[in-house]
């Protein structure tokens, strides 16, 4: 014999709704950890080391820091992404036969004292000068408290004032 739940919402017993079904069957979750953060502010630069986001578009949870890390509010499997354009050390076009390293690192220290890399990506241009897209994803299962951010360990990536110009965004969220 099967059985059937009929409900609109699932609520902690505190009163926060964790899952909402509507009249169609679609599920939202609208706790789920989850940022989009940006770096906007400096002019036309050059970016390399370990980034600093300044610009949040959503931080659900609280998970973002801010400025440059994502701290895992609850252990689980994570998604993270990042996507920008390379650039010089000066901020114009990249050198033909350049290259760019971006790590995604965790740990569980927040000054990152022995960092492991889960997600990397290598660029080498050939060709014309240009701004090239670097793209680079990665899951991670992280425990509670656990942190990730950012890494240009070689090369640069390419920033400006102007939200418009193409930022880097760094993006991420909980999976389950």
């Amino acid at each position: 014999m099967a059985s059937e739940l009929h409900v609109d919402t699932i609520k902690h017993s505190g009163g926060t709704s964790a899952m909402t079904i509507d009249s169609s069957g679609r599920i939202t979750t609208p706790a789920r950890p989850a940022f989009s953060a940006k770096k906007v502010s400096g002019g036309a630069t050059s970016l390399n080391g370990h980034i600093t986001f300044d610009t949040v578009a959503f931080n659900v949870g609280s998970c973002w820091d801010g400025t440059n890390k994502f701290q895992a509010p609850v252990a689980g499997i994570y998604s993270f992404s990042l996507n920008a354009f390379t650039t010089d050390s000066s901020g114009g076009a990249q050198d033909d036969g350049a290259g760019i390293k971006v790590y995604f690192e965790q740990d569980t220290d927040s000054s990152f004292g022995s960092p492991t890399v889960f997600a990397q990506n290598y660029i080498y241009v050939t060709g014309a000068d240009g701004f090239y897209n670097v793209s680079i994803s990665g899951i991670a299962s992280l425990s509670a408290s656990e942190y990730v951010r950012v890494n240009v360990a070689a090369g640069y990536i390419y920033s400006n004032t102007a939200a418009t110009f193409y930022p880097p965004i760094f993006t991420g969220f909980l999976v389950g």
